[in-house]
């Protein structure tokens, strides 16, 4: 469909599908990442024990790292779509490289916490800065046509946040009442984006 539309030079309509999946998605993988950070230690004490926990710092920068990555990885298809093929595989090329030579040197220094935070700053910098910038100058978008977006986005995510902090601190001691959980947390998040997103 983006293809199509950029094909066809219709530019409102191909901003609209562009600023709609995007935001789907941070939902999506806000969702995802939420969840992580809030049940992962009781998956892991309910599966293998609780010494097998990583620990609640760790696991943040992994379900930060998630979110990141997923989200370049939104954009990176967005860009291929809109014709930048060269730009997204050279600079693809070059990620993959200093990756792997930045994870290598963490890795060294700080074992597993230093290879995962070399994840997530090289999907910083391609999310802040390569995919937008690229993005942009297919599909210039004004701060006005972004503002709603993310006004409702930032709205969305506090009140997530705040509502899954309850989540965070709770004790979960079975299986039946880690399910019941994970239900009800599926259950606000799908209420807060609907007040926000009734159309949808």
């Amino acid at each position: 469909t983006i293809s199509r539309l950029y094909g066809e030079k219709n530019i409102i309509k191909l901003k609209k599908v562009i600023l709609e999946t995007t935001t789907l998605f941070i939902i999506i993988f806000l969702f995802i990442s939420g969840g992580i950070i809030i049940f992962n230690k009781s998956f892991i004490t309910l599966w293998v024990g609780k010494n097998f926990y990583i620990g609640d710092y760790l696991n943040i920068i992994i379900a930060t790292t998630f979110f990141f990555t997923s989200f370049s990885y939104i954009l990176s298809n967005f860009t291929f779509s809109l014709g930048a093929i060269k730009q997204n595989s050279l600079f693809q090329f070059i990620k993959d490289i200093l990756q792997g030579i930045i994870m290598y040197i963490t890795g060294l220094l700080w074992g597993l916490n230093g290879i995962i935070i070399s994840i997530l700053m090289v999907s910083l910098v391609s999310e802040t800065w390569f995919y937008p910038k690229l993005l942009l100058k297919r599909i210039p978008l004004t701060f006005f046509e972004l503002k709603e977006n993310i006004i409702r986005l930032l709205i969305i995510i506090i009140t997530a946040f705040l509502t899954s902090y309850f989540f965070f601190f709770l004790t979960i001691s079975s299986w039946q009442r880690f399910i019941m959980m994970m239900i009800l947390y599926a259950l606000i998040f799908l209420l807060i984006v609907h007040l926000f997103y009734p159309e949808d």
